[in-house]
């Protein structure tokens, strides 16, 4: 039977690594593009208010003004409804916008990559 060089009784653990600058850049990439979304679905708001005021400045205030005004007169319970709307509405842009930018989260090459 051979003797072996060198008898191992104990191996140390391999020091995990976390690649910093990978983890910053990544979560950096993921923070502007859930910003830019938001963004757009801000837009998409106050396009469609626009809308309402047949696309003028002043129509969109008096539009603004009268969602304010019947907010504010509204009961606990319909104002509670309104949010649940306003949030639900918000969620669905939201995924839709991300569905149709979903090109940019993701990366073509990976970072650092010169050639």
């Amino acid at each position: 039977m051979p003797i072996p060089e060198r008898i191992t009784l104990y191996r140390p653990r391999r020091r995990l690594v976390l690649n910093w600058g990978a983890i910053a850049y990544h979560g950096l990439r993921t923070i502007g593009w859930t910003a830019t979304n938001l963004l757009v679905v801000l837009g998409l708001f106050v396009c469609f208010l626009a809308l309402l005021g047949n696309l003028s400045f002043d129509g969109l205030l008096l539009q603004m003004n009268n969602l304010a005004v019947r907010y504010l007169e509204a009961d606990a319970g319909r104002r509670g409804s309104f949010q649940w709307l306003l949030a639900g509405l918000t969620t669905v842009l939201f995924l839709f916008v991300g569905l149709l930018r979903w090109h940019a989260l993701v990366p073509t090459e990976p970072p650092g990559d010169a050639s």
